[in-house]
């Protein structure tokens, strides 16, 4: 994994945690529908959604591939006493989730390792439920992440994925600068198409794939990410100015600016992906 993705979740910890994630340790989109009243609910929802495809349990053992400070693993210990396995490569993001976890009694349900989910160390089929929220998109070659969930998998286990893909190629010059100001300022390396991901996973041996387009549904949760940067961009300027703040803070809030195009315009899209083993 680009060491730069580590060195970014390091540092934009408590960034996330002032501007985001409003209690629920979330670190992605939210997901709107006729019930949701608040951007809170709307990333509790995204949990909603991925768990009812997979449908997890108490006797359930998830692998929570990238997971943050630990708000998906969190939640499905607590809402489906279900054992979670984090996995994340910032430091600073473990110690954060295994505090996280303690402070909502969950501790014996959860683990968190400071490992790269593509090399996991785990053993062969020791997961009912490999979960990536918003996490894959940081794999170079997402076939490495899709290969040892496929490995870490027991028979008829369940691949469940919820990220941002391409739907095409970006063709106009515009297009093109939407793409790359959005990946710089996330620590992405590229997204994959929804074509390659498809086929990815075909190749990596899954079966039963099922794909769902959720880019309506992100929307407000868009929306509501470049207010936050309008509102912030030309003080955290300033700031790098200042140098009181790198350079990836504010390829981080230029990123916000044009995310809603770049989910609003064609070029890119919001999908779920269901998979099994």
């Amino acid at each position: 994994m680009n060491p730069e993705v580590s060195r970014y979740y390091d540092y934009t910890l408590p960034f996330y945690k002032f501007f985001w994630h409003e209690g629920t340790n979330a670190i992605h989109y939210g997901y709107w529908d006729d019930d949701t009243k608040s951007h809170k609910e709307a990333l509790i929802n995204t949990n909603k959604t991925l768990a009812d495809l997979v449908e997890p349990s108490r006797l359930s053992k998830v692998l929570d591939a990238g997971c943050g400070v630990g708000g998906s693993s969190i939640w499905l210990a607590q809402n489906y006493g279900t054992h979670v396995v984090g996995v994340t490569i910032s430091s600073k993001q473990k110690k954060q989730a295994d505090k996280n976890a303690q402070k909502a009694c969950v501790e014996n349900l959860t683990e968190f390792y400071l490992r790269d989910y593509r090399h996991t160390g785990f053993t062969d089929s020791s997961f009912d439920i490999v979960w990536g929220l918003e996490s894959v998109c940081h794999a170079e070659d997402k076939k490495d992440f899709l290969r040892e969930a496929y490995r870490v998998l027991k028979p008829g286990g369940k691949l469940i994925i919820a990220d941002g893909f391409l739907t095409r190629l970006p063709k106009t010059t515009i297009e093109k600068h939407v793409y790359d100001v959005f990946i710089r300022g996330l620590a992405l390396s590229n997204l994959a198409t929804i074509g390659e991901f498809q086929e990815g996973l075909t190749r990596a041996g899954f079966k039963n794939i099922q794909m769902f387009n959720k880019t309506p549904h992100i929307q407000k949760t868009a929306q509501h990410m470049y207010g936050i940067s309008c509102r912030w961009v030309k003080i955290f300027a300033i700031a790098r100015a200042l140098r009181l703040v790198p350079q990836m803070i504010v390829d981080t809030i230029n990123a916000g600016l044009v995310q809603l195009d770049f989910f609003t315009k064609g070029v890119g899209g919001y999908y779920v992906f269901y998979a099994e083993k």
